[in-house]
């Protein structure tokens, strides 16, 4: 019976000095925060990837506009189809990125 009390009163013992403790601490508050300089080279890399994806799509027209014009009509089409729908996606991205961060 002794061994029982005992326990009792060191489990209430360490549940109110926990409880003094954690009432005595500020609280916290943990916002995720880019560490300095990150997010100018985040945006200067996506910059990068833009143009280049611009590149691409004009790549891309051209070599499809030379196939058609040599001769293979097919391949030509596809990457001006291609071309199109790249051109269109890049153009939409302008729009769609801000309204998905923000």
């Amino acid at each position: 019976m002794r061994k029982i009390l005992a326990l009792v009163a060191i489990a209430v013992i360490t549940i109110t000095t926990t409880v003094d403790i954690v009432a005595q601490q500020p609280p916290i508050d943990i916002r995720p925060e880019a560490p300095p300089g990150i997010a100018t080279m985040v945006q200067r890399l996506l910059n990068w990837l833009y143009w280049g994806a611009w590149i691409a799509v004009f790549g891309s027209a051209v070599y499809g506009v030379i196939q058609w014009v040599t001769g293979d009509a097919e391949k030509g089409k596809r990457f001006l189809g291609g071309a199109i729908i790249g051109a269109v996606i890049l153009a939409a991205l302008t729009v769609l990125i801000p309204a998905l961060v923000s």
